[in-house]
């Protein structure tokens, strides 16, 4: 029987590759998004414990108008960004939101 921790942790791991927001993927498997996100957190702590080497996520970069930027987080958050607005704001906002 598999457990519980290893359908999750394949779960997010597909998620992840997939590219596409918590809440889309949670509407387009079924899932309750407040369980994944207890399960994201609850398997992200535990990974972030035991790895020192700093994680690159992956970006998706949707065409979007000149006059603004759309930031999609992993977390499902979106973010959009006025022109003009500092870019060590937005790192800022970022590491906040990210928090």
């Amino acid at each position: 029987m598999v457990s519980k921790r290893a359908i999750w942790v394949e779960r997010i791991e597909s998620w992840q590759r997939s590219g596409v927001s918590v809440a889309g993927f949670c509407r387009s498997k079924n899932l309750s998004r407040a369980q994944f996100v207890y399960w994201q957190r609850a398997l992200g702590a535990a990974k972030v414990a035991s790895a020192n080497v700093p994680m690159l996520v992956p970006v998706r970069i949707d065409a979007v108008p000149v006059s603004s930027l759309e930031l999609a987080l992993p977390n499902g958050l979106r973010l959009r960004v006025p022109p003009g607005f500092p870019s060590h704001e937005v790192v800022s906002v970022v590491r906040g939101l990210w928090a």
